[in-house]
């Protein structure tokens, strides 16, 4: 699957903080939750497509509904660094749903792991290039929106 790995949102945004010479990857982490969170960003752009495209075909509704619960239950077994699991156990907690406390720079991840994980899926070609093209957009919003998506400073 070709997907979205030339996308400049993909390669901006993917930890560069942990690029930086006085920073590591374990040793900074976001603020949570965060805000937007993946459900208000999911929210959001399927507001974007209402006004955009007049409305929301089912088939997205779909696709977004689907990536939500795959966050959900791919966060703390695919997507988290050894040094966030501490913060992920304070921040899940009674039932909350990850969707609901994290936001874009843990979502990217997921985006990272997409291809991999949907070239063992089942699904018919029609319908894959139909999710690459729901999923590229989706990244261009990001990208459009990412001064309000993305957080601008981390915490030790």
């Amino acid at each position: 699957m070709e997907c979205w790995k030339e996308e400049p949102l993909v390669i901006n945004r993917i930890e560069p903080w942990y690029s930086s010479s006085n920073r590591t990857k374990s040793s900074v982490l976001l603020q949570l939750p965060r805000s937007p969170s993946v459900d208000e960003i999911l929210s959001q752009y399927s507001a974007y497509r209402q006004k955009k495209d007049g409305m929301v075909a089912d088939s997205l509704r779909e696709i977004l509904s689907g990536l939500q619960r795959y966050f959900d239950k791919a966060l703390s077994a695919l997507l988290l660094y050894k040094n966030e699991r501490d913060q992920y156990e304070v921040a899940i907690k009674d039932g909350v749903c990850p969707s609901f406390v994290y936001g874009a720079e843990h979502l990217l991840r997921l985006f990272v792991k997409l291809p991999e994980i949907l070239h063992h899926a089942n699904i018919e070609n029609e319908s894959m290039i139909e999710l690459q093209q729901e999923l590229q957009d989706f990244l261009r919003f990001l990208h459009k929106n990412q001064s309000s998506f993305f957080a601008s400073f981390y915490i030790n």
